[in-house]
């Protein structure tokens, strides 16, 4: 197993190399667009980010590559990474940084809310979400907030933490077409763009929420339901183990402002690789299809699950849906030590096959 983990890491770290030798300059978004998820270094499907990670964890402590961080004219922060010996490259090096620091500070503008406009990025997903829902609803559903925004409460009371980005029932019915039970779907959206992990605070965000509400209301099916664009295959062995679905959208939307033109959009697609760009707040086919077919398929023996995991899951989301390092009771520990526990205490549950 380590033999096989190194080698993956160094075919991640020749293929930085190549990637930066060709480039002068990159984003490190731009390097997960552009060798993860995609053919490269020999890999049908890419390089998983983690690999790519580790092998930058060592390429900059071995020197071979560097961190130049500057500000945009737009007053934007953006580090690039090149390779530090950079003899007779260096004009081609600082051409490129600028190149992509413009192009990266453009999509950090989109993403960020001003007094003129929300977050087109975060907006766009829940938006598309919203109209993908929608267009599902003549398949059994019906949305709490059929207008679309925030849901700050269900059943009379306040979410716990704070407002999902929906809620909807789904009607299961048998195979002769008699409805059998309704099933409650908390939903986030997480429209970003890094893929998400078992142990990303993004995940916990929603299951957080879902699993106090699970316990405040013992006697309704909830499953939870996020969408985002991209996951690793172990968040699905995780989501079956524990009673959630993951929408995966395989797009990344932003909303069609006057700001976001259709050459900036193909500019950042072609540049820095993010193919999977989508101008729309549309409804969107394969959410479509998920939630009027999939979703009603699963989502009887999901909430099963879910409700037998939920006082678990409470307990470790506190933590997980938290950045980085929290100080627990008197101890502190890292993200890693609690998804270990989380895990542990997971393999004790009879149904759960691990792998995440």
């Amino acid at each position: 197993m380590e033999d096989k983990l190194a080698s993956y890491v160094q075919l991640a770290r020749d293929a930085i190399l190549a990637l930066i030798h060709n480039e002068h300059a990159v984003v490190w978004l731009e390097v997960e667009a552009k060798l993860a998820g995609r053919p490269a270094g020999g890999l049908s499907d890419g390089i998983n980010p983690h690999h790519l990670t580790r092998a930058k964890q060592g390429l900059l402590a071995a020197g071979t590559i560097g961190e130049v961080t500057a500000q945009t004219r737009g007053g934007r922060i953006v580090t690039v990474l090149g390779l530090t010996n950079r003899y007779r490259r260096q004009r081609a090096f600082e051409i490129a940084a600028q190149r992509k620091r413009v192009l990266f500070a453009r999509y950090l503008g989109w993403g960020t809310a001003t007094q003129e406009r929300p977050n087109l990025i975060g907006a766009a997903g829940e938006r598309v979400t919203h109209a993908s829902l929608l267009a599902a609803a003549s398949h059994g559903y019906r949305l709490v907030r059929p207008e679309g925004g925030d849901v700050p409460n269900l059943f009379g009371q306040p979410v716990p933490i704070g407002p999902l980005d929906s809620i909807a029932h789904v009607q299961i019915i048998d195979d002769v077409g008699r409805p059998k039970e309704n099933v409650t779907l908390p939903i986030e959206v997480k429209n970003i763009r890094h893929w998400v992990y078992p142990d990303s605070s993004e995940l916990y965000e929603l299951l957080a929420k879902a699993a106090l509400l699970q316990m405040a209301n013992p006697g309704v099916s909830f499953m939870p339901v996020l969408v985002c664009r991209k996951v690793h295959y172990t968040t699905f062995r995780m989501a079956k183990d524990l009673g959630f679905f993951v929408a995966q959208a395989r797009a990344q939307f932003v909303l069609p402002y006057a700001e976001v033109t259709p050459d900036h959009a193909e500019e950042l697609r072609r540049e820095l690789g993010f193919a999977d760009l989508v101008l729309s707040q549309e409804a969107h086919r394969p959410l479509v299809a998920l939630f009027r077919t999939t979703i009603p398929q699963v989502a009887e023996e999901k909430a099963k699950t879910f409700a037998a995991s939920a006082e678990m899951l409470a307990r470790f989301s506190q933590f997980l849906r938290l950045d980085d390092t929290r100080l627990r009771g008197e101890t502190l520990a890292t993200r890693e030590e609690i998804m270990n526990e989380l895990r542990d205490e997971a393999r004790t549950l009879s149904w759960v096959q691990g792998g995440w």
